[in-house]
């Protein structure tokens, strides 16, 4: 059986540099969109934090005239504050602090308490509430928090001081 022959035009040199081309410059466009999308996508987070970037928490430590007996001798006693600073023009809402002795300064066996404190609004400026800690001649606490901003979203900074977003 014979089949026919077909011949196949392959086109001239100038068609296939043009196609190329062509080639070329679809991908070049893609690559483009791409780029400016994620650029506009980092614009984007960068604004959904600007009020979360001004929001931080600490602690405050202050010694009292009090002493407390350790098996390290008498030590005095601290009085801890959690310190939230809203530095925006805003509020935020729904904020969850969260305090603990800082582990590093005290003995891994011994039990810290973490303290809650939960506040609905916090307008621009600081807010500082009192907290008591277990042991209470430790000098150095730590704080996360967790807020929601002006806009609904809900954020995290964390006792190293890192911004995420949830919580």
């Amino acid at each position: 059986m014979n089949l026919p022959r077909v011949a196949v035009e392959w086109g001239s040199v100038p068609d296939w540099i043009a196609a190329i081309g062509t080639s070329f410059a679809f991908v070049a466009a893609l690559y483009v969109i791409f780029r400016d999308h994620q650029a506009q996508r980092r614009r984007q987070n960068e604004e959904d934090a600007r009020q979360a970037r001004l929001v931080l928490s600490w602690v405050d430590a202050f010694e009292t005239a009090e002493v407390v007996a350790t098996e390290h001798g008498l030590k005095p006693r601290h009085r801890f504050e959690v310190v939230i600073h809203n530095a925006s023009s805003e509020p935020i809402i729904d904020c969850l602090a969260e305090v603990w002795i800082d582990t590093d300064e005290i003995s891994k066996d011994i039990a810290t308490s973490r303290v809650q404190r939960h506040k609905h609004i916090i307008p621009p400026g600081n807010y500082r509430e009192a907290v008591q800690l277990a042991p209470d001649w430790a000098t150095r606490a730590v704080a996360s928090i967790a807020f929601t901003d002006g806009n609904g979203r809900r954020w995290l900074r964390n006792a190293n001081n890192e911004l995420s977003r949830g919580g």
